[in-house]
């Protein structure tokens, strides 16, 4: 009975093993399936995240973006409103320059004027001159001032000469080469006064650069009296 006893006491613990195992194996699955949520929600949460980061990326650089579009388009503007200053002040300094000048002419002329025995000899366009309006004031022995506008704006290699053409030798005097402004103004003195003696006539001629020792191309401009032998080359 004893070894009866025993054996029910050997099978009740085998099987309360085999129940402890069985047990356990269902906690271990159970374990593993809670694991496997786990990881799956973290991985989702990783991607998630991941998703969120290149997101916040592509914003950011779309601010950036815009940011630097704006930076431009304030440049841009700054530098267009420079311009446009500095072309204001371009034109403002084109006026006071040639206020300037008309002062200075002004002042030349009034100079020569004031002086005892000046002429004022008006000169007339011809040719490609002929809008052309120009006169000279000359003071005998000792100044001729030339003062012209609208003249015709010279060929490359040519420029303009200033004669007196005398009553005695020498019969031609050069006064000097010239270009007119791009406004097609001139103003310029001579005053070796030795020559500015028995003055018959003034004249202009378009020559080759640097001048001629007689004058040899066209008359453009001329006193009312101009002397023939100006319209000939020696």
């Amino acid at each position: 009975m004893l070894a009866g006893a025993a054996l029910t006491v050997a099978i009740l613990l085998i099987a309360a093993w085999y129940a402890g195992r069985e047990s356990a194996g269902l906690e271990a699955q159970r374990a593993n399936a809670e694991l496997q949520q786990v990881t799956q929600q973290l991985a989702s949460t990783q991607l998630a995240l991941a998703q969120q980061k290149a997101k916040s990326g592509q914003l950011e650089g779309a601010l950036s973006a815009s940011g630097k579009a704006a930076r431009l388009a304030l440049e841009s503007k700054l530098q267009a409103q420079l311009l446009e200053a500095q072309a204001e002040a371009n034109q403002y300094k084109a006026i006071l320059d040639r206020e300037r000048d008309a002062s200075n002419i002004n002042s030349r002329l009034i100079d020569t004027l004031a002086q005892p025995g000046a002429r004022l000899l008006p000169l007339k366009g011809v040719e490609t001159a002929a809008d052309s309006t120009a006169y000279t004031l000359v003071v005998e022995n000792s100044r001729l001032v030339l003062v012209a506008s609208k003249l015709p704006e010279m060929a490359q290699g040519r420029q303009l000469q200033l004669w007196i053409v005398r009553k005695h030798e020498p019969k031609f005097v050069s006064c000097g080469v010239f270009n007119p402004d791009h406004d097609g103004r001139v103003l310029m003195s001579f005053e070796e006064g030795s020559v500015l003696s028995d003055v018959a006539s003034i004249a202009v001629t378009d020559e080759p650069e640097g001048g001629s020792p007689v004058p040899t191309g066209s008359k453009l401009l001329e006193t009312l009296n101009a002397a023939p032998e100006l319209s000939r080359s020696p």
